[in-house]
């Protein structure tokens, strides 16, 4: 697995070498001290212990949606009540074109998923807003579609390659995956020297510090200043981050990803209760009728 360490000259020589530098190509590696590093999908895959198994040429469902005709308008609508605090929407270019939501329009569960997206899966030095491609890609996480995450990180280090190749290493800035093609490097059996730390995780701490609600915090202090004792109830379809207790980001994930299973099986319940009671009251309309004697529907006589 990654590690919070990468060597930084190992990572220059990857994207130096790193083919191909055509788009379209699919033979994707690198050649780093002599020795091929592949990065394609598979590869990287099956370094992340296979978190999404595919048969050849199969697409998860974010892969599907994003491919079919509808992806676009799937309702970009959709997207943003989904992502967005209630009054809130994407921004639109002077043709009404959606462009994209930024931060302060986030719940703070959309703000945690953002910045998991763009400091692991697709690597981005400006957070302040998401691009609607990639608002997508929230949508399908808070929705628990399936999301091929080896394949979104194979085309975003392939995105680097495109848009960086030719260029004097040295010279490029923001190189993506540090610490992911180290590993890739030291598991093929390349010495390296991990001598630069990355970024933190996302923890407790950041999620309170760069993953709030603005817009509600100032409401909860407006009314403190008031001297209103009653706390701000938040909007009944609004998607909050419980309180966060001393646990890592991937436990926090975890005990969310339960309580969202836990209202499916609620909801699955209460489905099926009222199937169960469609059928009774069935069943007892047509035990009614039979009982039912000729005589109760002849006209009355005057």
């Amino acid at each position: 697995m990654p590690v919070d360490k990468y060597d930084p000259d190992v990572v220059l020589e990857f994207y130096a070498n790193a083919w191909p530098v055509k788009e379209g190509d699919t033979n994707l590696r690198s050649k780093v001290r002599g020795k091929w590093i592949p990065y394609d999908r598979n590869t990287i895959n099956d370094f992340l212990g296979n978190p999404l198994q595919l048969d050849q040429d199969e697409l998860c469902t974010y892969g599907m949606l994003k491919r079919g005709t509808n992806f676009t308008s799937l309702s970009n609508t959709e997207t943003s009540d989904l992502l967005c605090i209630p009054g809130r929407t994407y921004e639109t270019n002077n043709n009404g074109k959606p462009l994209r939501i930024i931060r302060s329009s986030m719940t703070t569960f959309t703000q945690i998923w953002t910045s998991l997206l763009l400091s692991n899966v697709i690597p981005n030095k400006h957070s302040s807003n998401l691009s609607m491609a990639k608002c997508h890609i929230v949508f399908c996480l808070l929705k628990q579609y399936d999301v091929d995450v080896a394949t979104l990180i194979s085309d975003s280090i392939h995105h680097f390659v495109l848009q960086q190749g030719g260029t004097n290493p040295l010279h490029r800035k923001g190189l993506g995956f540090p610490s992911l093609i180290t590993s890739l490097c030291a598991a093929n059996g390349i010495q390296v020297n991990l001598s630069t730390r990355i970024r933190p995780p996302i923890d407790k701490k950041f999620i309170q510090r760069n993953c709030s609600e603005k817009d509600q915090q100032q409401l909860q202090r407006q009314q403190s200043q008031q001297g209103q004792d009653q706390p701000v109830e938040p909007p009944i379809n609004q998607l909050h981050s419980p309180i966060v207790p001393e646990m890592n980001m991937l436990d926090y994930i975890k005990n969310l990803e339960s309580h969202m299973k836990h209202a499916q099986m609620q909801q699955a319940a209460n489905h099926r209760a009222m199937d169960t009671l469609k059928d009774v009251m069935n069943n007892y309309t047509i035990a009614e009728h039979a009982a039912s004697h000729p005589t109760h529907f002849q006209p009355p006589s005057f």
